[in-house]
């Protein structure tokens, strides 16, 4: 025991799965362990408090409201995070959104997993979203790119909230302030076209999944950087 306890001491060990394990050897773990979102239980109440204000810009919540049960989260959040990689697009769920469901291979009215958001963005929208650890988040939203995230409705902060019941639940973000490093949470349950809200990162952080239930975009409209993408495609395999 005395040796083993030295070597472990010795060694130097890293401090991140996701820092040395081959990315595709990442994504068959992430698949492995993947999660489905669930229907959203209660009514909702309106808009959310905009404690840290409202994030502004072309991008509003697509909302998964405007027919029930609300269980169309993840594909309305594919669809957000889509609107910001290709031009062309509606702003209606029952077009891209339900398009996506459609693609990816799960029924009506029956929840998602990332797989499917993503299979069905790339099939139904020509859009690539590729896996993510939850630590990438912040470098993804930095460098102007979209995240469609899975996450533990109960354990968001009140002040996003709006409604009461405790689900797995999927929202898009989007943008990044470095104060306080704020990220802009675009939640399907908030009306159609509400503005989004900045949130703490550290609040957003707390309730999402582990990694590989959420998916960043991999291009940019127009004014995005060509090497950035070229970048991170390069590096995942996209």
């Amino acid at each position: 025991m005395g040796s083993v306890g030295l070597c472990i001491r010795r060694c130097v060990i890293p401090s991140r799965l996701n820092d040395w394990v081959p990315r595709a050897l990442l994504r068959l773990w992430w698949r492995l362990r993947e999660r489905s979102s669930e229907v959203a239980t209660g009514d909702t109440f309106g808009s959310p408090a905009y404690k840290y204000g409202k994030v502004g810009g072309s991008l509003r919540v697509v909302s998964e409201t405007t027919e029930t049960p609300y269980v169309c989260c993840g594909y309305c959040s594919a669809h957000m995070a889509s609107l910001t990689a290709k031009n062309g697009l509606s702003d209606l769920m029952h077009q891209e959104a339900h398009a996506i469901r459609s693609a990816g291979g799960r029924s009506h009215n029956n929840g998602n997993n990332a797989t499917e958001l993503r299979n069905g963005a790339k099939q139904a929208l020509g859009v690539t979203l590729s896996a993510i650890a939850v630590d990438e988040v912040p470098d993804r939203l930095r460098a102007g790119y979209a995240c469609t995230v899975a996450l533990q409705y109960d354990a968001l902060p009140d002040y996003l909230k709006v409604q009461n019941g405790d689900f797995g639940h999927a929202v898009c973000l989007y943008k990044w302030r470095e104060d306080e490093e704020y990220v802009g949470f675009y939640d399907p349950l908030w009306p159609q076209d509400a503005d989004g809200a900045w949130a703490r990162w550290s609040d957003v952080r707390r309730a999402m999944w582990g990694d590989g239930n959420h998916s960043t975009t991999v291009k940019l409209i127009a004014s995005a950087s060509l090497w950035n993408e070229a970048i991170w495609n390069s590096s995942v395999w996209a």
